[in-house]
């Protein structure tokens, strides 16, 4: 959904949060962070699941007892361009780079004012739908890396040379990793035009792109044709 966004906050914290935004038109869901700030693998589940248009996430400082919320965006940014707002307590300044490295979008101190949140949701709202976001240009899968600003695609290190409607197919792909993505969206999304269903057109390219993928590894293996449906492209292992 436009307008759902999906908290991963202490539950003390996130029912604040459910009334400001509800109150300001958005639709929420939420996940509670594990105590002691361990890695909760529901917070990737949901994220990845869901049709979210922003995941608030609690990014509590690292200590050697807990991983704060830097783990839960590390491993979200190999699988998903979901927007990220950290809001944070006691972050320092290498912990708040640390954050913007990892691919956060922005990030809230504690204590802020409602308006504040409502307006850096907004601000994150409007650079992704403008696609001007510079912490969401590279999808990455292990060794696979693609760079939407540079239209590159590198494994292993080495760039692979794919046509631009492979290129465009494995983006989708990877943006949706996980997810089914239909071959009427594929026509539409990628060759932009309505699906012909006696069209082989689509697996042909997927056909190429799983070849060129596998050259050097198993990668080419990781899109999935779901009879009657469409393709995924999938992940082993977080």
């Amino acid at each position: 959904m436009a307008n759902e966004v999906l908290i991963a906050m202490r539950p003390a914290e996130t029912e604040t949060l459910r009334r400001c935004l509800q109150a300001a038109g958005f639709a929420v869901e939420s996940v509670s962070t594990i105590p002691d700030e361990q890695f909760n693998p529901d917070i990737l589940t949901q994220a990845l699941a869901g049709d979210f248009a922003l995941l608030i996430l609690d990014a509590a400082p690292l200590t050697p007892r807990s991983v704060g919320g830097m783990e839960h965006l590390r491993r979200l940014r190999q699988r998903s361009l979901l927007p990220v707002l950290m809001i944070s307590e006691a972050l320092n300044d290498a912990e708040r780079i640390l954050a913007l490295e990892l691919g956060a979008d922005d990030y809230l101190h504690k204590p802020y004012l409602p308006q504040e949140l409502l307006a850096r949701i907004r601000a994150i709202l409007r650079r992704t739908h403008a696609g001007v976001s510079a912490f969401r240009h590279l999808l990455k899968a292990g060794n696979l890396e693609l760079d939407k600003l540079k239209r590159t695609v590198k494994q292993n290190g080495r760039e692979l040379v794919l046509t631009a409607v492979e290129f465009d197919l494995l983006e989708l792909l990877m943006r949706r990793v996980g997810q089914v993505v239909s071959r009427e969206e594929i026509a539409h999304t990628i060759l932009g035009r309505a699906l012909n269903h006696n069209d082989r057109s689509i697996d042909m390219h997927v056909s190429n792109l799983r070849r060129k993928l596998s050259g050097a590894s198993h990668y080419g293996a990781r899109i999935k044709a779901i009879r009657g449906v469409g393709y995924s492209f999938t992940v082993s292992s977080l």
